[in-house]
């Protein structure tokens, strides 16, 4: 089961990028070279942000791993989850030293029910 990350979220990437972008040509068209040329590269960035976010998943359950997919993602098996925390907008799951913290703020509300789906099959311990 795949988390997809807000599609709110993702389209505001976006228009960062957009928005960088433009001001960079906006200095390039000056003629001036100067630090602020380098701006380009925050468009860059962004754009290369908003494409990671929309082609992967926030959180993947997948034969029994859970994984986050960010730059350096975390994986827990579920077998080993031994304690999950409920707090206002955050999922804490922990398996010995490992623990992921899922941010409930950037998720789908209809993903949202499936994730707490998800944790009610694990049989977990809530705090």
């Amino acid at each position: 089961m795949k988390i997809p990350y807000q599609k709110k979220r993702d389209y505001l990437s976006l228009v960062v990028a957009i928005s960088w972008g433009l001001y960079a040509l906006g200095m390039l068209s000056d003629g001036e070279h100067n630090w602020k040329d380098y701006v380009s590269i925050l468009s860059v960035i962004y754009f290369l942000n908003f494409f990671f976010e929309k082609r992967t998943y926030y959180l993947r359950f997948k034969e029994g791993v859970v994984t986050t997919r960010k730059f350096f993602g975390k994986k827990i098996h579920t077998s080993e989850i031994k304690e999950a925390i409920k707090t206002n907008n955050n999922y804490i799951l922990k398996a010995g030293m490992a623990e992921i913290i899922i941010d409930a703020k950037v998720i789908d509300e209809d993903s949202l029910k499936n994730l707490n789906t998800k944790l009610k099959e694990l049989n977990l311990e809530w705090d």
